[in-house]
């Protein structure tokens, strides 16, 4: 199912709103929803038997065993502690993959990648004013750089590609199209 918001609506023209529906409608096609629910269940389970692993550890360091237990396995232990955190990143990219894919398949779809990328534009730009807006509500005050310029660390965590990233792909697309396009005419 898929649903429009009456913001979505009044903030984008039909063209913009047919690349959106497109790119919801490749993420049902492309079953994106099952696979991002089995990698959330998979990094949860890796999750909680970190989190299992590391209460033994406690445990038997509070009840005198930990040294024999910690001189064994040490490695073993940083890396079910690591675990979590590489899975976390992978999870990210692979929502980041299923969303190029999804705005290659809807570029398809709807036959105007430019239709599209607009969309991502203005999307991309009102998310900035209410974030804007929003951020003087707030008990801490932050800076602009929040959301302008990220850590390149924080990028990995992301769930979607940078929208400007989005963009450009997407209008390469369309140049290339136009591009074979007037080919075949001639």
């Amino acid at each position: 199912m898929v649903a429009l918001s009456t913001g979505l609506l009044r903030l984008l023209d039909l063209r913009e709103l047919r690349g959106v529906i497109a790119h919801e409608f490749a993420h049902l096609k492309n079953r994106d929803g099952t696979l991002i629910l089995l990698a959330w269940a998979f990094v949860e389970a890796i999750g909680r038997l970190s989190q299992l692993m590391w209460v033994l550890v406690v445990v038997s360091l509070l009840c005198g065993e930990g040294g024999v237990l910690l001189a064994g396995s040490s490695g073993l232990l940083v890396l079910v502690g690591l675990a979590p955190l590489g899975l976390g990143l992978l999870q990210a990219s692979l929502l980041r993959t299923r969303e190029r894919l999804a705005d290659l398949d809807a570029a398809e779809i709807s036959g105007d990648p430019r239709g599209l990328a607009s969309a991502l534009y203005k999307l991309g730009e009102y998310g900035k004013y209410v974030w804007g807006v929003t951020r003087r509500l707030r008990f801490i005050y932050t800076s602009e750089g929040e959301i302008e310029g990220e850590l390149g660390w924080i990028r990995w965590w992301r769930s979607h590609s940078d929208t400007e990233e989005q963009v450009r792909v997407l209008l390469g697309m369309a140049a290339a199209g136009e591009k074979r396009q007037w080919k075949v005419a001639v």
